[in-house]
């Protein structure tokens, strides 16, 4: 994974993200759920952004669980209400989303490794998943996985050299990718 980022950094990108973000997938995320109370884990969630976007508009009662590897991050979320739980996101396990109705994260994919990636998706088979990426330039996906037919969404964030850009500007909306129930 790469370097960690600032609360100050996560602060000033927080509006742009969720001007970015789609409510279309956030709605059918929301489909997805059982009714009652539900538990959403936001993976490398930092101070909970994506769960200030998303908690209005998913049913009610909620309990968010904010995994992320950043202990500064974490207590910005714990204050913010959201259970935490320090962990490296790159060797989740399905133990690690016992109980979860749903899996989300932002701005995420772009800093894991394909290993790292392929384990996270492991862990969350059978969940539905949303992950939102902040587009700034063209994508290609490789190699081509038939896999990649469940997934909705186009594209993932900026990288200079083959690294992220954690400072990449905004130029285009966020597409949310949601993947329902992946196939065993």
């Amino acid at each position: 994974m790469s370097p960690r980022v600032s609360p100050a950094w996560l602060d000033r990108r927080e509006a742009a993200d969720a001007a970015a973000r789609s409510e279309e997938l956030a709605d059918r995320l929301a489909r997805q759920l059982p009714s009652g109370g539900v538990a959403i884990h936001d993976l490398g969630g930092g101070s909970g952004s994506m769960g200030r976007w998303l908690a209005p508009r998913l049913p009610s009662p909620q309990h968010w669980v904010v995994h992320d590897r950043d202990p500064d991050l974490l207590e910005l979320a714990a204050a913010g209400g959201a259970e935490t739980v320090l962990t490296d996101i790159g060797g989740l396990t399905p133990s690690d989303l016992a109980g979860a109705d749903a899996v989300v994260a932002s701005a995420l994919l772009d800093l894991l490794t394909e290993a790292e990636l392929r384990t996270l998706l492991g862990a969350c088979r059978g969940l539905p998943t949303l992950l939102a990426l902040t587009v700034v330039g063209r994508v290609q996906l490789a190699p081509q996985d038939a896999r990649e037919e469940g997934w909705h969404g186009r594209g993932c964030t900026g990288r200079r050299g083959g690294r992220p850009s954690a400072g990449a500007p905004f130029h285009r909306p966020s597409p949310l990718v949601i993947m329902p129930s992946w196939p065993s």
